[in-house]
């Protein structure tokens, strides 16, 4: 039986799967790609093409990126294709209702959640910011509330405790991927069992803003820690060093042990380590980018003197 797939996401978390469904393609079988607008960035206001629309073009897969798909003739266009399935990925936009109920199959989206824990945009930064053990992939099939469709499969994973968001969004597109094509041949062949979510145990993962990224040492060890992990490599946990009022980006920090006094945000040591006072303890800084700069050690930066002893990080 062949198939005839649109595929919609944008980024590397949509990348993995795009790619996972790409190569298991036969020869009779139709891919389509969706993806959002390219940017426009830099003084020229050049336009750079996303990694997905580069994939498609890359393999003369039909490519669109439509603004909205709530513009009739973009709708037009999509229910022209014909799709039996679509698969949608971290894609950014919208989908009507018409567009939802246009495949044969349906639309699926891969969520990087235990739904209906942590619906909404941001599940995997959430999740370590929250000081969450374990995550996950949930595949669902979509409809028009956020992430509140049913569930088709889910699959859990542990969060390591030192595990970064980079780290963790890399496992997890995998996961993504590799659930996507377990679960095709069950889509197709019309075998699964679609499982309500429980909105009662919902919750929802806003967009990060920069105020979740701002560090603040007044809160407990774990806490900071989280933080920091929750934003790295990027967009990266920040504070503020008073002495110059500049920003200081925080990629890596570890717990401190021992019993720790002074105010917190403080500078408490610089040598063997750089360690800087919490609710409860202390963390040592690690990897650190000063305002204008690139990355360096904290004891770099305090060869530098970019942070000395008795600095305090707001």
């Amino acid at each position: 039986m062949s198939k005839n797939l649109v595929f919609m996401g944008t980024g590397p978390f949509a990348l993995a799967a795009l790619e996972g469904l790409y190569e298991s393609l036969s020869p009779e079988d139709r891919l389509t790609v969706y993806t959002k607008e390219n940017k426009k960035s830099g003084r020229g206001m050049k336009e750079s093409v996303g990694c997905v629309a580069q994939f498609a073009l890359d393999r003369n897969l039909p490519l669109y990126q439509p603004h909205s798909l709530r513009d009739p003739s973009e709708q037009e266009r999509f229910l022209s294709l014909g799709a039996d399935l679509a698969v949608v990925a971290s894609y950014g936009l919208i989908l009507p209702k018409i567009i939802l109920e246009a495949p044969k199959f349906g639309c699926l989206c891969i969520h990087a959640s235990l739904l209906p824990k942590y619906r909404g945009a941001a599940p995997i930064h959430r999740a370590i910011l929250n000081g969450e053990s374990e995550t996950g992939i949930t595949i669902m099939q979509m409809d028009e509330g956020i992430d509140t469709g049913d569930m088709l499969m889910r699959r859990k994973t542990e969060i390591g405790k030192t595990e970064c968001v980079g780290e963790l969004f890399d496992r997890l597109s995998q996961m993504g991927r590799e659930m996507l094509l377990e679960i095709l041949p069950s889509i197709y062949g019309g075998t699964l069992t679609p499982e309500k979510q429980d909105d009662s145990l919902s919750s929802y993962a806003a967009k990060i803003t920069k105020e979740d990224q701002h560090l603040c040492f007044s809160e407990s060890s774990d806490r900071v820690l989280d933080r920091i992990r929750a934003f790295s490599p990027v967009p990266c946990a920040v504070c503020i060093t008073e002495k110059d009022g500049k920003n200081l980006k925080i990629l890596s920090a570890e717990k401190a042990i021992g019993d720790f006094e002074g105010e917190c945000g403080t500078v408490i040591a610089v040598k063997p380590r750089v360690l800087v006072k919490t609710a409860d303890g202390a963390v040592a800084l690690g990897i650190l980018q000063p305002e204008g700069k690139g990355k360096i050690t904290a004891q770099d930066a305090v060869n530098g003197r970019k942070i000395a002893l008795g600095d305090r990080l707001i």
